[in-house]
């Protein structure tokens, strides 16, 4: 069965319609047909609610995040394991947020593509990744 972690561009480019929100949205068909598994970083979470609040403000961005939490995705937080493999990514060569570091890590670990729109994602090694067209 495939599976996809989902970065922070990805579930905002589904929440604002940008290019790529249809091949988002058809992962999540699947998932919950239960073809394919999607998981959710707790940083992918944490980045995407502070954005929606700088955007939408406090009470529409709760109205917005009460919609993402009924889409089919295991939500994932942290452990010893996932943070040692978080510092390998984050001391590689190269610029990286501690929160990419932590979501490319997640699909590392899990054998999962990473769905994206950050081009400084598509540097780390052995990382499967399907990269989202960015925004005109």
């Amino acid at each position: 069965m495939h599976k996809y972690v989902l970065d922070t561009s990805a579930v905002l480019a589904n929440l604002f319609e940008e290019p790529g929100a249809d091949i988002i949205t058809e992962i999540l068909n699947q998932a919950k047909e239960k073809k394919v598994k999607v998981y959710m970083p707790f940083m992918t979470i944490m980045e995407t609610t502070y954005i929606l609040i700088r955007k939408l403000g406090k009470n529409n961005a709760e109205k917005v995040l009460s919609i993402i939490n009924k889409w089919p995705f295991k939500e994932e937080h942290s452990n010893r394991i996932w943070c040692n493999k978080a510092a390998e990514i984050k001391a590689l060569p190269g610029r990286r947020s501690v929160a990419d570091s932590w979501i490319a890590s997640l699909a590392l670990l899990l054998d999962a593509k990473l769905i994206h729109k950050d081009p400084e994602l598509d540097k780390i090694p052995n990382l499967k990744v399907k990269r989202l067209p960015s925004v005109k």
